[in-house]
């Protein structure tokens, strides 16, 4: 979806024979986050029923009202509060190493690839059970999982990858049903815990998430100023999404519902997205200049192995429970020490120009034309602010995808100054 060509959203239905038809949804992520998505399909399937059965379809209240009242409750928020939690949280955090697994070294562009696995019923259901017995969500599962595998790829005992969260934890009357993109990118700081039993650490887990939720709005861009990480690392190297939204069983024979992606986007080099649908699967989206496709099915092996593990007995001690998850992935990463011996001050007049834009626009006086605009705090949202700098001062309007091919400013200097 090019956002020069409009419309942002687009409804296609294909006649596949005389009784059969596939109508195709398709949206762009700007417009709406994966939980407004469930309820658009739900109004959709009951639009359908109604229309079939010969009655008016049912109206959905307005909810400008939730929307006025969800913003000015974000504004309202208590950024010294904010700001006081996040440092806290990322106390001592210095950063994330580059993460290299069975790469030698890493590259300036970015190339990204995919692969994705079913999990089986068996474990599917015992996932379930897990949750329910220890009186957590699968979500805090799939934390405690990953925080296991994240902490084999970086060697810390507590380390930091980034979610996502719903947004919708605001006291705000209409909330659950509010249609937009409500949802943020935050970072988690998970600590393995050896001497506690997997239940007690999963109700760790859910009792810090809980915590967060007060703070879950703040943008990823405050959290990385008001943190003590050094400007030209990254937050964290890998991401975890729980795609794990209220999507609404078909309620008629003639309709079914299938397909379901949310389109992942990322600029971590490691991101797995777990779908919650039938059957649940995972998704890993990786960068293949930092990871190898050995090192991303060693990934994956890892994740499904510890999540094997994990729902082995609660009552064991997360110590017992990790060396049943085994360690496929360590012995293929490759430790690179960041000492900022790299850094390249501007050295051409684009260059130049560029770094102060970066330097205003990110609130960071240090910045090298080798640094990565989403590792020093850059989002996807301050890349329009970037692009319209960029378009005022060159004279050129360039697309946002740009960035992701050329995330640094050596690499845009070189569009801009290109013979194009």
């Amino acid at each position: 979806l090019d956002f020069a060509v409009a419309p942002a959203m687009r409804v296609s239905v294909i006649r596949m024979t005389d009784t059969r038809a596939e109508a195709v949804w398709t949206c762009h992520h700007i417009l709406i986050d994966g939980w407004s998505a469930a309820i658009v399909l739900e109004d959709l399937m009951q639009a359908y029923h109604a229309l079939g059965a010969g009655s008016v379809p049912p109206g959905r209240p307005e909810r400008q009202d939730a929307l006025r009242s969800y913003v000015q409750w974000v504004n309202g928020r208590d950024s010294a509060a904010n700001e006081d939690y996040w440092r806290r949280r990322l106390d001592g955090f210095e950063g994330a190493e580059p993460l290299l697994v069975d790469v030698a070294a890493p590259h300036s562009s970015p190339e990204y690839t995919a692969r994705a696995v079913d999990l089986s019923e068996a474990l599917t259901n015992r996932l379930r059970e897990l949750a329910t017995a220890t009186h957590v969500t699968a979500n805090t599962v799939f934390l405690a999982a990953w925080t296991v595998v994240a902490s084999m790829l970086t060697g810390e005992p507590a380390p930091v990858f980034g979610t996502t969260v719903s947004g919708r934890t605001a006291p705000v009357d209409g909330l659950e049903r509010l249609v937009g993109y409500l949802s943020n990118a935050v970072p988690v700081r998970i600590e393995v815990q050896p001497e506690l039993t997997v239940a007690a650490w999963l109700q760790g887990i859910r009792d810090q998430q809980f915590e967060m939720q007060s703070h879950e709005h703040a943008t990823i861009d405050d959290i990385a100023r008001w943190c003590s990480v050094p400007g030209h690392r990254r937050l964290f190297e890998t991401f975890l999404v729980v795609e794990n939204f209220p999507l609404a069983e078909p309620d008629g024979t003639d309709l079914s519902l299938s397909g379901f992606q949310s389109g992942l986007t990322t600029a971590s080099p490691v991101t797995i997205a777990v779908g919650m649908g039938d059957p649940w699967s995972i998704h890993l989206r990786y960068d293949t200049q930092r990871v190898s496709a050995r090192g991303a099915q060693a990934i994956t092996d890892q994740f499904i192995a510890t999540l094997e593990a994990v729902t082995q007995e609660a009552d064991r001690t997360v110590a017992e429970f990790r060396q049943a998850a085994g360690d496929r992935v360590g012995a293929l990463v490759i430790r690179v020490v960041d000492d900022r011996t790299g850094f390249v001050a501007p050295r051409t007049p684009t260059e130049q120009a560029l770094t102060e834009i970066w330097a205003s626009l990110l609130d960071r006086p240090d910045i090298g034309v080798s640094d990565d605009w989403f590792a020093i705090g850059g989002s996807s949202i301050a890349a329009v602010g970037l692009f319209g700098a960029i378009s005022d001062r060159f004279g050129v309007d360039l697309p946002l995808n740009t960035l992701l091919a050329h995330p640094t400013i050596e690499a845009l200097a070189r569009v801009l100054d290109g013979p194009s």
